[in-house]
């Protein structure tokens, strides 16, 4: 019998000795945890989501982002909000936080 064997049955019996036993078995999870409730989706639930004008997005203020060595800039404008309509003619409008980097 190897090293391995002899101190894994000395534990077995250090636990015997010591008074420790099994956890009893924890109860199990309903079915129902970690289900969001059913409701109907605000933009109408009408599938894909298409952007009809491409000119009614709106921006926040122009952002300037450079590399970690600052030789390189880069001007951007951060969306803010973009209109898009879902297959049911429903207006559905994103809006976006500004960076704040």
């Amino acid at each position: 019998m190897g090293t391995f064997d002899l101190a894994v049955r000395k534990l077995e019996r250090d636990d015997k000795r010591s008074g420790v036993s099994q956890l009893p078995e924890a109860a199990p999870i309903p079915a129902s945890a970690g289900k969001a409730p059913n409701s109907i989706p605000k933009a109408g639930g009408g599938g894909d989501l298409k952007e009809p004008n491409y000119a009614a997005r709106t921006y926040h203020p122009r952002r300037t982002m450079r590399s970690t060595d600052s030789l390189i800039t880069w001007e951007y404008d951060p969306i803010k909000s973009i209109e898009m309509v879902d297959s049911t003619g429903t207006k559905v409008v994103l809006t976006f936080a500004e960076p704040t980097t």
